[in-house]
């Protein structure tokens, strides 16, 4: 069946360029198919490169994106 969503701690670290690439793919196709993906990551180019858009914390507060 379909996933109800993903969670996803640093999902491409340690991963060589090509296989991130593969991986940022993947995860730009799950959200065009409705996918709900809640992607913790320190790369903010990672997440607009996937979503497009995100929320950042500092502390545990939401704070306005750089």
């Amino acid at each position: 069946g379909k996933a109800e969503g993903l969670l996803l701690d640093e999902p491409t670290s340690s991963l060589d360029r090509d296989t991130t690439e593969m991986v940022e793919k993947l995860l730009r196709n799950w959200l065009k198919a409705g996918i709900p993906i809640l992607l913790v990551s320190h790369d903010s180019a990672q997440i607009a490169r996937i979503a497009g858009r995100g929320i950042h914390l500092n502390s545990g507060q939401l704070v306005t994106p750089p």
